[in-house]
Parts: C-alpha cells; sequence; structure tokens
C-alpha cells in the first residue's frame, strides 16, 4: 500500500494467514491484503473508557510516528461493530520467537546491543516529538 494514499478496506478484504499472538488487549494476527503481508492487532471496542483510551493511544502514537524508522509503520485502521483493528507493518519475527528458535540459548551481546539501541531511538522519538 503506498504512503498517504486512503483505501476502503474491509475485513473481509483481508486474508488470515497466522495467528502472531495475544494479550490483555486483544490479539495479533498476521493478514494479506493483495500483495501486502501484515500484522493485525484486533482490540474489542469497549464501553470502558480505560479501554477505549488505550486504543485511541494506539492509534495516536502509530499515526504520529510513521516517520521514525523505529517503530513499526502503520497502514491504517478498520472499526467494526465489535472491534478496532490496527493494520501495520509485520516485523520479520519478535523477541520471543528468537528466544524459541534458539532454544533460550543467550542472544549474542552485539544483537542485544543493537536490540537496545533501537528500543532507546523510539523512545527518544516519542518524547523529542511529544507523541503520547
Amino acid at each position: 500500500m503506498a504512503a498517504g494514499k486512503t483505501q476502503r478496506v474491509a475485513v473481509e478484504d483481508l486474508q488470515f494467514i497466522a495467528e502472531l499472538g495475544h494479550g490483555s488487549c486483544g490479539h495479533v494476527s498476521k493478514m494479506q491484503y493483495n500483495d501486502n503481508v501484515m500484522a493485525v492487532k484486533a482490540m474489542p471496542r469497549s464501553t470502558n473508557p480505560v479501554e477505549n483510551n488505550r486504543i485511541i493511544m494506539d492509534l495516536r502514537i502509530l499515526s504520529r510516528a510513521y516517520d521514525c524508522p523505529h517503530i513499526v509503520h502503520s497502514f491504517g485502521y478498520i472499526i467494526t461493530e465489535n472491534e478496532v483493528m490496527i493494520c501495520m507493518e509485520a516485523m520479520a519475527t519478535c523477541l520471543d520467537l528468537l528466544l524459541k528458535r534458539t532454544g533460550n540459548a543467550p542472544i549474542p551481546e552485539p544483537i542485544v546491543g543493537k536490540m537496545s539501541v533501537s528500543v532507546v531511538r523510539a523512545l527518544h522519538y516519542l518524547k523529542e516529538n511529544h507523541v503520547s
């Protein structure tokens, strides 16, 4: 999907590939739209103001951090009667899967260093750009 281009996409347009994870805020699936593979975070809509604020914060951060190379990029969102779905860049892997694949072997220090620098740069970007 081209940056800055608006498209109307329905849930039915997304093809499920795999479940990536789940937590207290919802679940994340690997999905495909045309030739684009993405991660889709689905969070249930709620009448609870705290949960709604968390969803709004996720949307706000991803939409305002579009030019930071250390934060996954958002393609947009889909709001249904029951869920808010954020469509975003799919990462090659995550730390949890990396640890499982290596049998919980220690991650080499240079890799941990690069990951740490990336996290700090993302947090610095959010702070400097008043993204919250």
